[in-house]
């Protein structure tokens, strides 16, 4: 089994001299420690130039966080909004690596945002969804840069872990057995050539998504950018935005959302079709996610059953859009 990783964290000092030692940023004035952040250490360094986000990237090897930062780049250039990286002294680059690369970093910008957005959920409305929809879609009529990796959470991770459990007793585990199946029902529908393809955020959900009072600030964490399938991003989008409360989908919610998406890259009638599948493939990626997280690098009790969550709205989908035609809801916007 793979072992739990381990997260780096730093002393004041450290910070210090790590900031001034590499960065034209200023005295630090005040650090302090974020909480959440599953894969990096992540840091709020103030300093007499302003305030920054220092992330200890734990889990990216250095060429990963290189297409990362040259990712964030291609986004720079046509203003989208989020979190940009600060390069290093002297024209070295963007990522930090010290310690035969067992410590690396990037400083991105500080983005304060107000209470009420996406990353609390409940306060999510239309208009933000539609903000939302058309930065996503922005994004994806963006040429790819180079060397971007598959979905990284999908069938790229899926498929090593159900080898890596074979011969465990995780391999008969009730939720092992329905991610092999649920899988190989998605494998045609990801795999299908027609559907556009192009460079995708791939984790947009609450977390990653800023917002002040009901304005856009930035769409953040670019850590698993990826090139696959367009909807891959779609569906995830909704699957984290558009479930407000009780895990129930807000259709509005979603139908905002596709309608800005689709007024800025006009979606094929395949692609309308096939969205709910998305969604779902979305969901099995993260209720993936979670098992492994919270039951085989961890045992973690409080979380062990996280998963079932996403279970739960793959079910829903399924009787709500794939138990009869049409695929989705009637409005003509879809269409």
């Amino acid at each position: 089994m793979e072992d739990a990783p381990v997260y780096t964290l730093l002393t004041r000092e450290q910070v210090e001299e790590l900031i001034h030692t590499h960065y034209d940023l200023g005295r630090v004035v005040e650090y302090k420690k974020l909480s959440g952040g599953l894969a990096n250490s992540n840091y709020r360094v103030d300093t007499t130039t302003g305030s920054y986000l220092l992330k200890i990237c734990d889990e990216k090897d250095r060429q990963s966080l290189q297409v990362q930062v040259a990712a964030l780049n291609a986004v720079r250039a046509v203003h989208f909004p989020t979190c940009l990286p600060h390069p290093l002294k002297g024209a070295e680059g963007y990522v930090l690596c010290q310690n035969n690369d067992q410590l690396r970093a990037i400083v991105y910008d500080f983005l304060r945002l107000a209470q009420g957005g996406p990353g609390t959920i409940e306060g999510v409305t239309e208009r933000m969804m539609a903000q939302l929809g058309t930065a996503v879609a922005t994004l994806h009529t963006l040429s790819p840069v180079d060397n971007l990796p598959p979905f990284p959470m999908g069938v790229a991770a899926i498929d090593p872990f159900l080898e890596e459990v074979k011969g465990t007793p995780f391999e008969h585990h009730e939720f092992v057995r329905y991610l092999r199946e649920q899988l190989n029902a998605f494998r045609g529908v990801i795999a299908d050539p027609t559907l556009p393809q192009g460079m995708m955020h791939g984790d947009i959900f609450p977390d990653n998504v800023m917002f002040d009072g009901e304005e856009l600030v930035g769409i953040v964490d670019f850590e698993e950018v990826c090139h696959g399938p367009l909807l891959v991003d779609v569906g995830m989008t909704i699957l984290g935005c558009c479930y407000p409360r009780d895990n129930k989908l807000d259709e509005g919610l979603m139908q905002a959302f596709v309608t800005a998406y689709d007024a800025k890259r006009p979606m094929s009638v395949q692609e309308k079709a096939q969205l709910p599948q998305f969604i779902q493939y979305a969901a099995l990626t993260i209720a993936f996610w979670r098992f492994r997280q919270f039951n085989v690098r961890t045992q973690d009790e409080l979380r062990k059953d996280r998963h079932q969550e996403m279970v739960q709205r793959i079910a829903h989908i399924t009787h709500t859009f794939l138990a009869a035609p049409p695929l989705l809801p009637a409005p003509t916007h879809l269409s």
